[in-house]
């Protein structure tokens, strides 16, 4: 028969065990989920991002579009005329420019976000929770008291 001590420690590092897979899983499945909600808010971002781009875009078509029709209207062509075309094209693109680096500062703040919420879990410290399990369970199995022998 088993000993009571070596059984209840053995219960015991199978139990940390059990507990360390449990976190193992909570964890992967945590960070799961994390990583899926950033990639919602991602997505939708960038479908904001997208319309509005899209919204300066047109914007600025309709701008150049008044711009040749007051020139043809007025008769006016020459310098003046194409330096008005010329600023609303630069003014178009640096929109899109300063749109693309907030776009990539929020995918930057995004992916951060999910690092600092991700749960982590370390295999060293498992190891080390069923360890001292272990360990515990031989300390208190040299310090009981050894049943007397009877079957003499």
């Amino acid at each position: 028969m088993c000993d009571p001590v070596t059984v209840m420690g053995a219960l015991s590092v199978a139990g940390t065990a059990m507990g360390a897979v449990s976190q193992y899983q909570q964890a992967n499945a945590s960070n799961r989920a994390t990583e899926q909600t950033a990639q919602a808010q991602a997505d939708e971002y960038a479908d904001s991002r997208d319309q509005q781009l899209g919204e300066r875009v047109r914007a600025s078509r309709r701008e150049r579009a008044r711009i040749r029709v007051s020139a043809g209207e007025s008769g006016v062509a020459g310098q003046s005329f194409e330096a008005q075309l010329r600023n609303s094209f630069g003014a178009q693109e640096r929109d899109i420019a300063i749109s693309k680096k907030q776009s990539l500062n929020t995918g930057r703040s995004l992916n951060a976000q999910v690092k600092a919420e991700a749960k982590s879990f370390s295999p060293l410290s498992a190891g080390l929770q069923i360890a001292g399990a272990g360990y515990k369970a031989y300390d208190k199995s040299r310090k009981a008291p050894k049943a007397a022998d009877t079957s003499k």
